[in-house]
């Protein structure tokens, strides 16, 4: 994960606009369902394109996918990761 650089403030309503160059570079369309993830211990929270469960955790690929560790990942992003190892 990398930083942007962005900074946007919440609205009075808890509101926050994401920057059409993040939409853009991450194919995010226009009412589009989004997904929060949190890691309350790191105060972290992170947003991604909403997936129903049935695609890669990393890619969002519907081909080929396997359980690793409690998340669906696909062949390749699993082949990509060993080939990133060591």
């Amino acid at each position: 994960m990398k930083r942007t650089g962005i900074i946007r403030p919440l609205d009075k309503l808890g509101r926050i606009v994401i920057p059409i160059e993040i939409r853009n570079s991450m194919g995010i369309d226009n009412s589009e369902p989004l997904e929060f993830y949190m890691d309350v211990e790191r105060g972290f929270m992170g947003l991604g394109k909403y997936s129903n469960g049935t695609s890669c955790k990393l890619c969002n690929s519907i081909h080929e996918l396997n359980y690793f560790k409690g998340s669906l990942l696909c062949k390749q992003c699993i082949l990509d990761m060993k080939g990133n190892v060591g």
